[in-house]
């Protein structure tokens, strides 16, 4: 088993540079992509701003999504904590040119479970998609 792998100044099209944590046990496997990753024990490797992509036998692959958070609001810890923050930074946050407002990285600290109900009580004007972390939901 060796250490984990850091990449910083990685490009996945998202508009700014991302880290990537690969964990090595047993077999090496993404376990974190973001802005700010734990560093501590990992080899660091610098992409300075190029392309970086999963190993092409990774058939699921959500390219159009990678593009997307660019322009999305971030939802979730560390940027934002509770709902009154999530209710702040949607409420700030221009909508895309069809008019809808995209969040992603929720964790269920923040405010929850969120439904469309809550949904709408955070944003009643616009249309508004908020998608997990895990990317499950």
């Amino acid at each position: 088993m060796g250490a984990d792998v850091v990449i910083t100044g990685a490009d996945l099209g998202v508009g700014r540079p991302q880290q990537i944590r690969v964990s090595s046990d047993p077999v090496s496997t993404i376990v974190a992509i973001d802005d700010r990753i734990e560093m501590a024990g990992a080899e660091v490797v610098d992409a300075g701003g190029h392309a970086v992509l999963p190993a092409f036998t990774d058939h699921h692959l959500h390219l159009a999504a990678m593009a997307r958070a660019g322009e999305s609001v971030r939802c979730g810890p560390p940027d934002v904590v509770d709902r009154t923050q999530l209710a702040w930074a949607i409420a700030n946050t221009p909508a895309d040119a069809d008019e809808w407002i995209r969040g992603t990285g929720y964790a269920e600290t923040v405010a929850g479970d969120l439904d469309r109900s809550e949904l709408d009580t955070l944003e009643p004007h616009r249309p508004l998609r908020i998608q997990h972390r895990s990317g499950a939901m």
